[in-house]
């Protein structure tokens, strides 16, 4: 029983002196190879990915300057101006990052903050003279001056996050070329080793060839979003310790894998990043789509009087009922997700808007009524304290339906459409029913 606990090493060294050295020349290999696979990976997530991030994060806020910036020409809200003033301070903090990547004179950088710092200074300037009421000579500066720097600013950033883009595939290319390499190499030393010592080698590479072909199963399993394989292998050696690794290793994804669905834990619908993430895919892809926002009306008030439990019980409620429709009168490209609380989010074709949310709402007004005691519902209300602790009558709850779509318009971000979202979120609570409302605008002001 006590060889069962030696080491690979001390087998090899029992059984062939020569065997050890080609074992240690195929460790030395790996070992450098997966160096060097450890800094290709970690060049590409400090630097490639973050530059890429970095640069769309800067491109949005840019985006935002200009949006504002051709808001305050029309609407001359000095609100405006400071919300461009923010956008600003987040472009330059992209610049600080991209610096610590780069180096503060590393081009373009120098470029972009020069650009940037012009375009903010005529921005002042064109808000100075809107402030005196030359709106004409306000607009040439918006069209003649800061419209360029704008595009050139989207030029440059443009340049970086292609140059990271290419570096990280050269950088992909090159791990699977050293992959491949390392496992050819490794192959024909072990041939090699099996040639000098075949009896031993044989015993030990049918083992280790076992324990890679179980490793290699759990791989696989990875590959499928199936975390809960273990790898069954027993052996009281390095493959063994490698195995328990790779055990923590999938406990490690399946834990990263469920903050990055950001799910949420009452409803499991997912949450404010998956929410973020499918809209701007439906964005970038050009195609049509409808951002459907519901909010229940009175739910704080029935809360407060009934308690969390009921509550948590009609948040799961009617986020069955939306997740029912959806995969009843939809299809698998509609998107149900829970921002939190009382508040969902329902992503569709244009064309179903009415069908579902006509559904959603006969459905949620059928189902809420249990959740109320026999008195509240004679009544119609229920007597609760209002925000300002005064107490009021609160109706039976309501669902409400604020729909934005880019038939008409032509939405570019996920904060343009949650800002249009809220607006319709507001004006539909002011009617006292279950009710949906769409977006009809054709173009937004700019």
């Amino acid at each position: 029983m006590s060889v069962a606990r030696l080491t690979i090493g001390k087998k090899i060294v029992l059984g062939y002196i020569a065997t050890g050295i080609f074992t240690i020349i195929v460790a030395a290999y790996a070992i450098s190879s997966l160096g060097r696979l450890s800094s290709l990976s970690s060049s590409i997530v400090t630097k490639d990915f973050t530059v890429i991030e970095t640069v769309k994060r800067m491109e949005d806020s840019l985006l935002a300057q200009d949006f504002y910036e051709k808001r305050y020409l029309i609407l001359k809200d000095p609100a405006i101006k400071k919300i461009f003033t923010e956008r600003g301070e987040e472009f330059k903090r992209g610049v600080l990052r991209l610096q610590s990547i780069y180096g503060k004179e590393s081009a373009p950088m120098p470029n972009i903050i020069k650009l940037h710092g012009e375009y903010e200074e005529l921005f002042r300037e064109e808000a100075a003279h809107i402030e005196k009421k030359r709106d004409g000579i306000a607009a040439r500066i918006s069209e003649e001056k800061l419209k360029p720097r704008v595009d050139e600013l989207f030029r440059l950033l443009q340049g970086l996050a292609d140059e990271a883009r290419v570096s990280q595939e050269t950088k992909l290319q090159l791990v699977n070329k050293v992959g491949e390499r390392a496992f050819s190499i490794t192959i024909i030393l072990s041939l090699l080793s099996l040639i000098v010592g075949i009896i031993f080698t044989t015993f030990i590479t049918l083992n280790i060839s076992a324990s890679i072909e179980e490793l290699k199963r759990a791989t696989e399993f990875i590959g499928a979003g199936k975390f809960d394989h273990v790898p069954k292998i027993n052996a009281r050696d390095e493959v063994g310790d490698l195995a328990e690794s790779f055990k923590r290793m999938s406990q490690r994804l399946k834990t990263l894998e469920e903050v990055n669905l950001d799910a949420s834990p009452l409803t499991r619908l997912p949450g404010n990043l998956a929410i973020e993430k499918e809209l701007l895919s439906r964005i970038v892809s050009g195609e049509q789509f409808a951002f459907c926002y519901l909010d229940l009306d009175n739910f704080k008030p029935f809360s407060d009087t009934y308690g969390y439990a009921r509550g948590s019980e009609v948040i799961k409620e009617t986020a069955d009922i939306i997740k029912a429709v959806a995969g009843e009168l939809g299809d698998k490209k509609d998107f149900v997700g829970h921002i939190g609380g009382d508040d969902y989010v329902m992503i569709t074709e244009p064309k179903k808007v009415s069908l579902l949310c006509n559904e959603i709402i006969s459905r949620f007004d059928k189902s809420i009524i249990k959740f109320y005691n026999k008195d509240d519902l004679e009544r119609g209300y229920i007597v609760s304290v209002n925000r300002e602790d005064i107490k009021q009558n609160f109706p039976i709850m309501t669902i409400s339906i604020a729909v934005v779509t880019n038939e008409k318009r032509h939405l570019s971000s996920a904060l343009q459409v949650a800002e249009i979202a809220a607006e319709l979120k507001h004006y539909a609570k002011t009617i006292p029913k279950s009710i949906y409302v769409v977006d009809q605008r054709r173009i937004l002001l700019s």
